[in-house]
């Protein structure tokens, strides 16, 4: 209530005061009706009211603040009040809290005593190492994840590489595609005869452009010659100005001897001077003593005279023992000194023979070092150049089949068996086929042979690369004679090949192609397809029917393959002979279970009596039918042999019939001489390979060499300039020595003269002092005597101020020589610095020059492909029409197969950007499984911890209690 009043009163008071100002100003208006004398009367009183009533308000208006400060004031006592009340409840909250949690640790604790029994804790245990098991499996499970997500990210990555080099496979032949789609222009303009002015002009502007190449090289060249030759001179003028610095250098330390020897005699002449003036002072005395004694006059100082020149004389000696001493010492250190730095030098002259040696050897192992790599160089060009050739003839030539140690000894020794038993007048026909009950050895031979040569590990994956075979499509149904003699070489070429390597080749004959065994081959094929053969065996009766009708009627032979394949997608040379290699490797190697018909057919163990005569081989192909009597994609492919026992069986073979079909009509095998070609490639290909490999031994035994001279070399001038700073400290330290010496051997003299003189200055003492007692003629003589000795200190000390003035005059011009030596040695350093700058950017220059050079020469070589191009672009417009066309059938064939291998790649980048898909898929689930994982494990963890907690309050479940009680009596 009181705080009401006192703003209510406040309030009064402020309306107050502005009433009162209004009915000023209202009265202050009237004044100006009065006459004159009121009118001053009035205006002199105004002021008064006004001041009076302005006074009122201002303690009025003080009173309020000072009642609005009271306000204020008890406001903030309240605020401080009411923040206590808060502050003191909180407490009280607190404190209710630490009683409440107080009580609920102690409920906690309570609890866990009732249960602390054996049993529960026994059952915890257990719970936890459950639960630890729990938890062991759940980081494994993370383990497995995180390993998971490591494989799946190494697959993306392995993925993502793949696409990436797809993609620059397709960039590379979208490059291809636009050049064979400007062969395609080129050729179609030629056809048009379009364009010759503008071929001619390409090949004048490329001709142009190479001949300026040629001028800039040429220019290059000059300009790296006349380098070159700055470089040289720059090197000159390095050489030239070390060898100027080196000088001065020297020049500079013996100005710098001549200053510190000038200044040594200075300060021994000043010494020696110092010390004329000292004896011409005693002098002076001793004449002062002896006109004493003529007076008769201080006899005291003449007997003081006399203790102390005693004295002095004393210490002299003293003193010229104990610098005898220091100069024998300094002369033994010198010696030392000496002895020190001849050693250097004579180390010094060995290490720089050391090093003139190291130079040269250097010099001849960087010369091995080039010879080397030049040969090397030269070995990598053949090298490469050798396996283009073997990669060249690999791609036309036929694929070859090993054999071990094992396969070769068994089939040599079962071949020679056959031999013998043949020659015993048996026949190795019925034996090797088992027809022969007697022929027991042949038969335990065989099985061995057949033991060691079944062996699918031998059978390798070929693809034939020829790009002809992989463009010559055929129809298995009707191969051209071409085609079929095509076929039919490689495999006689592989079948032969096969026999040599075996070693039998001798014993049983060769396998030829003729034009008949070709015909022959396609007939068996017609007349399978035209049995409508729908079996995976031999069609005997096409069989019978082709050799009966090639005049063989005692039966024919044949091996067989079978492939199965895409009926609308029609096969290759190159897909067939990829069929029938493999089909040969498994009669050679999987033909056990036929009891190695097919091996003994191919390897012709059949012709031991017949090894000088040929067999004749032909290959065809048909397709098969199947079970509903239609066409189907399985193609069967027929080796037939006719051996010599077919062809020269006068019985069932008409000899006339064979002749008349060209069974004899051997044709030309080119496969033959391009095994013989890649062989020979092979060989020389490993002699440059072994060529070369001996070749980089050398190099790299001869790099060895040069690193190891260059190290010594570096190590033998390191050691030159650790020798050359350690000549320096000993001269140095010899310098300083000899200054010592000669400095100490100056004082010796020094105090030797001191000596001598004090030696005179006591007798002279003791002579005047027995002129005391003399008569006046002997003190006149003894100040005589004293006077001339006088005269000559004087003329000494004169001659030593003479001399003196000389060594300064010397000591003032050796500074100047010093100075000058410096100013000459620091203009020198500047020379040398700035010859080296000068060789740097020569060499920078030169350097410069030579990139340059490397890149004109590149871009030569592009320039005269170029030319090389445009000049058969202009060619091709000489050509007769015939001729245009084939090119542009050409051209437009090979854009055809660029665009067509284009699409085949962009179809793999589409392949690899799905296979990327469902990689980047395949990781983030694995990354979700690690995620799950891993919260799986802070659950199972957090659990571990729960129990882990649990059987720690069991166990300590009484300590804890007393804990809890006394944190509850606390917060009571």
């Amino acid at each position: 209530m009181e705080k009401k009043n006192v703003l209510k009163t406040g309030a009064l008071i402020a309306t107050a005061a502005v009433s009162t100002t209004l009915g000023v100003n209202a009265k202050a208006d009237n004044v100006t009706t009065t006459n004159e004398t009121n009118n001053i009367s009035s205006t002199t009183s105004t002021p008064t009211t006004l001041e009076q009533a302005q006074t009122d308000v201002n303690n009025k208006q003080a009173q309020v603040d000072a009642t609005q400060n009271e306000v204020n004031t008890a406001n903030e006592d309240v605020t401080k009040a009411q923040n206590n009340v808060n502050t003191s409840n909180n407490e009280v909250a607190k404190a209710q809290n630490n009683v409440n949690t107080s009580n609920n640790e102690v409920a906690k604790a309570q609890n866990n005593v009732a249960n602390a029994t054996d049993e529960n804790i026994n059952a915890t245990k257990d719970g936890i190492s459950n639960q630890q098991n729990n938890v062991n499996k759940a980081q494994q499970a993370i383990t497995d994840a995180q390993n998971n997500v490591n494989e799946k990210q190494s697959e993306v990555n392995v993925a993502q590489s793949e696409l990436d080099k797809s993609n620059n496979d397709v960039s590379s032949q979208q490059s291809n595609v636009a050049k064979a789609q400007q062969a395609v222009t080129d050729a179609q303009n030629a056809v048009n005869n379009k364009g010759i002015d503008k071929a001619q002009q390409a090949v004048n502007d490329a001709k142009n452009i190479v001949n300026n190449d040629n001028d800039k090289i040429s220019s290059l060249n000059n300009q790296i010659t006349d380098a070159k030759n700055n470089v040289k001179q720059a090197q000159n003028a390095v050489n030239n100005s070390k060898d100027t610095l080196d000088k001065s250098k020297n020049t500079t330390q013996t100005a710098q001897n001549t200053a510190d020897n000038a200044k040594q005699e200075l300060d021994t002449m000043e010494g020696i001077a110092k010390v004329k003036q000292n004896n011409v002072n005693k002098a002076q005395q001793a004449v002062q003593q002896a006109q004493d004694a003529v007076n008769n006059l201080g006899i005291d100082k003449a007997q003081q005279a006399v203790t102390d020149a005693q004295n002095a004389v004393n210490s002299d000696n003293s003193n010229i023992s104990n610098l005898n001493n220091q100069v024998t010492n300094a002369q033994n250190v010198v010696q030392q000194d000496q002895t020190k730095v001849d050693s250097i030098n004579k180390d010094i002259n060995t290490t720089q023979q050391t090093i003139s040696n190291l130079n040269q050897q250097v010099q001849n192992a960087s010369k091995e070092v080039s010879d080397n790599q030049q040969k090397v160089d030269s070995l990598n060009s053949q090298v490469q150049k050798a396996q283009d050739k073997v990669t060249d003839l690999s791609t036309k030539a036929v694929p070859t089949i090993s054999f071990t140690p094992e396969q070769i000894k068994a089939t040599q020794d079962l071949v020679q068996a056959l031999k013998d038993y043949e020659k015993q007048g048996n026949s190795a026909v019925n034996a090797i086929y088992g027809y022969d009950d007697n022929a027991t050895e042949i038969k335990l031979l065989k099985q061995k042979w057949l033991d060691v040569m079944t062996d699918s590990s031998k059978i390798i994956d070929w693809k034939d690369n020829n790009e002809s075979d992989q463009n010559t499509a055929l129809d298995p149904n009707n191969l051209t004679a071409e085609q079929a003699t095509d076929l039919s070489n490689f495999v006689a070429t592989i079948i032969n090949q096969m026999r040599v390597s075996l070693g039998i080749n001798n014993d049983v004959g060769d396998v030829l192609v003729s034009k008949g065994s070709v015909q022959l081959a396609l007939t068996v094929a017609k007349n399978t397809f035209n049995d409508k053969w729908a079996y995976v065996d031999h069609d005997r009766k096409a069989l019978n029917k082709a050799f009966s009708e090639f005049g063989i009627n005692g039966g024919g032979a044949e091996d067989a393959s079978w492939n199965s394949g895409d009926f609308f997608a029609k096969p290759t040379i190159a897909s067939f002979k990829n069929d029938i290699f493999h089909a040969i490797q498994q009669m050679m190697f999987e033909d056990g279970d036929q009891d190695m018909g097919h091996t003994v057919s191919l390897l012709g163990l059949i012709n031991v009596s017949n090894s000088d005569k040929p067999s004749y081989l032909g290959v065809g192909t048909n397709y098969l039918y199947d079970d509903e009597g239609n066409v189907s994609d399985v193609s069967m492919f027929h080796y037939n042999i006719v051996d010599p026992l077919s062809y020269l069986d006068d019985i069932n073979t008409d000899t006339e019939v064979l002749k008349s079909k060209g069974m004899f009509d051997t044709v030309n095998n080119p496969y033959t001489d391009l095994a013989s070609a890649l062989q020979q490639a092979e060989s020389e290909l490993s002699d440059l390979q072994n060529q070369l490999s001996t070749a980089q031994n050398t190099l790299k035994t001869s790099q060895d060499n040069l690193a190891t001279q260059q190290s010594t070399l570096a190590t033998q001038e390191n050691k030159l300039s650790d020798l050359q700073n350690q000549l320096s400290t000993a001269q140095n330290t010899l310098n300083t020595d000899n200054i010592n010496l000669n400095s100490l051997k100056s004082s010796l003299q020094q105090a030797q003269t001191k000596l001598s003189l004090d030696q005179t200055i006591l007798q002279q003492a003791k002579e005047t002092l027995d002129s005391y007692t003399a008569d006046a003629k002997a003190k006149l003589a003894n100040l005589k005597q004293a006077q001339d000795n006088l005269a000559a200190e004087q003329d000494r000390l004169n001659d030593a101020m003479i001399t003196l003035k000389e060594k300064q005059t010397t000591y003032s011009n050796a500074q100047a020589n010093l100075q000058q030596a410096q100013d000459n040695q620091a203009k020198a350093q500047a020379d040398y610095d700035n010859a080296k700058n000068e060789l740097a950017k020569s060499q920078t220059k030169l350097a410069s020059l030579q990139a340059d050079l490397q890149q004109a020469q590149d871009k030569l070589t592009k320039d005269t492909e170029t030319l090389k191009q445009a000049q058969d672009t202009l060619n091709v417009y000489t050509q007769d029409n015939a001729q245009k066309l084939a090119n542009l059938k050409q051209a437009q064939d090979n854009l055809k197969a660029e665009q067509d291998k284009l699409t085949d790649l962009k179809n793999i980048v589409d392949g690899k950007k799905d296979t990327l898909s469902k990689k980047q898929a395949a990781l983030s689930d694995a990354q979700e499984a690690l995620k799950v994982a891993q919260d799986n494990l802070k659950a199972e963890q957090d659990k571990l911890s729960s129990l882990q907690q649990h059987l720690s309050d069991l166990e300590n479940a009484p300590k804890l209690l007393a804990e809890a009680q006394d944190k509850l009596a606390q917060a009571k």
